[in-house]
């Protein structure tokens, strides 16, 4: 994010300022999360994921079903505007990792017309440290 202000920041001060436009970093941030996406599911150690299934499938249906509550009854009540789009990015970071919640929220909102890939970005830091999302 620090990187995206400081680029921001420089083009905002050259003539090219003209050339970068919503739709134009929409496309950009669209293809940078297929690549983010990919990478994250090639990253899975398959064999290790094998060897502890058992525990796996426990913690995974419980936290599933916690997920999945949060997500129908805390979400409406926290997100104002667009809580669907909100609360699907956040149970995705909340359940795998922030590449999943983005790959929910695409799939949510494929026109990124929702405040939620903006609110997404902006809670991230904070939020990442304190709830392991990686």
């Amino acid at each position: 994010m620090i990187g995206g202000l400081l680029v921001q920041l420089a083009i905002s001060r050259t003539r090219f300022r003209v050339l970068v436009d919503k739709p134009t970093l929409n496309a950009i941030a669209g293809v940078a999360l297929d690549f983010l996406v990919v990478a994250a599911i090639a990253s899975l150690a398959v064999p290790i994921m094998l060897a502890n299934w058992i525990p796996l499938t426990i913690v995974m249906l419980a936290m599933a079903g916690v997920s999945v509550l949060i997500y129908f009854h805390v979400g409406p009540r926290i997100f104002r505007e667009d809580w669907a789009e909100n609360s699907i990015a956040q149970f995705g970071a909340q359940t795998g990792v922030v590449a999943i919640g983005l790959m929910l929220l695409r799939a949510a909102d494929p026109q990124m017309r929702s405040n939620a890939y903006r609110a997404f970005a902006l809670r991230s830091p904070s939020s990442a440290p304190s709830s392991a999302e990686g």
